[in-house]
């Protein structure tokens, strides 16, 4: 399962990602990117391959709005047509039966 991790400081490194999600399981891939926020400025995001799908979910409940190095990240599911797919079947089932 692909997580998007958004916020990231410039010191946060694929390393120290690797190590924090690594707690709720394998760690397949982490990849750090840029995208241009302003004309000199960036944002910084991370995609990060989970093993599995409760893996994936564990590390997003844990790990959404934690401090890496003075900045709360913003952690969910990347938008993938694998997890849309988990989505749709696993978390929209739960929020339909808490609404009704």
């Amino acid at each position: 399962m692909d997580i998007l991790v958004t916020n990231l400081s410039e010191d946060v490194t694929e390393r120290y990602l690797e190590k924090r999600f690594s707690k709720y399981g394998k760690v397949v891939s982490v990849r750090i990117r840029k995208s241009r926020a302003k004309k000199y400025k960036y944002r910084r995001y991370a995609s990060i391959e989970m093993a599995t799908e409760g893996e994936a979910e564990m590390a997003i409940v844990h790990l959404n709005g934690a401090s890496m190095d003075g900045r709360d990240v913003k952690i969910r599911l990347a938008s993938t047509k694998r997890n849309r797919e988990w989505f749709e079947r696993v978390i929209l089932p739960k929020s339909f039966l808490e609404e009704n």
